[in-house]
Formats: C-alpha cells, sequence, structure tokens
C-alpha cells in the first residue's frame, strides 16, 4: 500500500478502481479502506456525489474483534496491536474519520452495526 503510493501517488487506489466503478452497471458503488483525502478527491473529480462514511470503534472493541477473527496476520497482544493502529493512523485513517460526512460508532452487535448502517445509507441515498 505504501510502496504503490509513494511510487504513482496518494490518489493512485482511486484512479486504479476508475475503470471499475466505470464499467460496473450500478449507480451507488461503495469504496473501503480510504486512506487520504486525495483518493476521495480522485473519485469526487471522476464521479460526482462521494459521501465519506466513518466508521469507529474503541481500542478495546477492536482489539477484542481482531483476537476474535483470529486471522494469521491480526495482532496477538495488546502491544501488537497498537503498534498496528498506529501504522493505520499514520497512512491516513484517523484523518479520514475526521473528515468524513456521516460518522457511525460500531461498539455493539453486529445486528446494531447492521441497523445503524441501513439507517446512514438511507439517510445519504435518499436526502442528499
Amino acid at each position: 500500500m505504501l510502496k504503490i503510493r509513494e511510487e504513482d501517488g496518494p490518489a493512485v487506489i482511486s484512479k486504479k478502481l476508475a475503470p471499475k466503478i466505470d464499467s460496473s452497471d450500478c449507480d451507488i458503488v461503495i469504496v473501503e479502506g480510504v486512506r487520504n483525502p486525495e483518493e476521495i478527491d480522485e473519485l469526487r473529480a471522476r464521479h460526482g456525489t462521494v459521501t465519506l462514511i466513518g466508521i469507529h470503534a474503541s481500542p478495546q472493541t477492536r482489539y477484542e474483534r481482531l483476537d476474535a477473527r483470529g486471522r494469521e496476520d491480526d495482532p496477538s497482544t495488546w502491544e501488537e496491536f497498537e503498534s498496528r493502529d498506529r501504522r493505520e493512523l499514520n497512512v491516513g485513517v484517523g484523518k479520514m474519520i475526521a473528515l468524513a460526512d456521516e460518522m457511525m460508532i460500531n461498539e455493539g452487535t453486529i445486528d446494531e452495526f447492521q441497523d445503524n448502517a441501513r439507517s446512514i445509507l438511507q439517510l445519504v441515498l435518499y436526502c442528499e
């Protein structure tokens, strides 16, 4: 991620997505994992309306979820988690959450998350 952004610029991911978005039959596209404002600027320049939705959970909640998920690349200790969190913040995740047009707090159950996501998507899709 860092290497391709260093070589091809901060909006490279959005530029690489553009052909897929352009060829899609969908009127609405969800892009996950945006890391910097240049990516949003690129999407807006090419496609018009873009709504940035931030999703936040506390560090403790994120750690517990990663631990329960148990993927091989997930942090196995609190210290590894904190290091991973700092890396994510350094590549722009915190900045994007701060710039979000809408915000979701993800501290509850999966059902609560899905209900909140539906509410925000309805707000974004039908009120803009």
